[in-house]
């Protein structure tokens, strides 16, 4: 339960009885309460880029084609955005019974899909999709640049592992491949931010 980090009294020993006597579907819903006490939590790309897709279909047929799995996996709502993409390239609409229906049972999805069905359209009626548009992107960038940083934090990890191991061609390949996301890292960054990054 230490390696878990549950430190909640109850919930622990809910965990603890439920993985000694329970089935395979309480343990499941123990985990789920497990990881709400975490309070995963979209980041304000997310939560924005979301509310963007959700509530403007023309600026979803824009942005949508731009979006790569590796942008979203490793984010607490990949499965909202996964759902969308997934009721779009089905012709079914974006709305409150296809993204329900999508992203049943995951946790994450139950406090953040609400939200954003209840969003508001950013843009008017008929007004320009530029600034919209502008918004998307810059989220969108955001969540490439937080990919690339763990990305970079693992390849780390590895590289320092792989240095007191004494392997020279894992570490050699490692940091290639550091430098090379370092490099795709500074191209998404604003050019003062880039400056200030290296």
């Amino acid at each position: 339960m230490d390696t878990l980090r549950v430190d909640e009294p109850t919930l622990r020993k809910e965990l603890w009885e439920t993985i000694k006597l329970g089935s395979g579907a309480e343990i499941a819903k123990v985990g789920q309460k497990v990881v709400r006490s975490f309070g995963l939590k979209p980041t304000v790309a997310e939560q924005k880029l979301l509310e963007l897709l959700v509530t403007d279909s023309e600026l979803r047929s824009e942005i949508l084609p731009l979006l790569n799995p590796a942008d979203y996996e490793e984010l607490a709502t990949a499965t909202i955005f996964h759902a969308i993409g997934k009721l779009v390239a089905e012709g079914r609409p974006v709305d409150a019974i296809g993204l329900l229906a999508e992203t049943e049972g995951d946790v994450v999805s139950e406090d953040v899909v609400p939200v954003l069905l209840i969003s508001d359209s950013v843009r008017e009626e008929g007004e320009a999709l530029d600034d919209s548009m502008a918004v998307a992107k810059s989220c969108l960038n955001a969540l490439r640049l937080l990919s690339l940083d763990r990305r970079l934090a693992r390849i780390s990890s590895d590289l320092a592992a792989a240095e007191r191991a004494g392997n020279a061609e894992r570490s050699g390949k490692l940091a290639f491949d550091y430098l090379e996301l370092t490099k795709r890292k500074g191209d998404l960054l604003p050019r003062n931010e880039a400056a200030f990054a290296s």
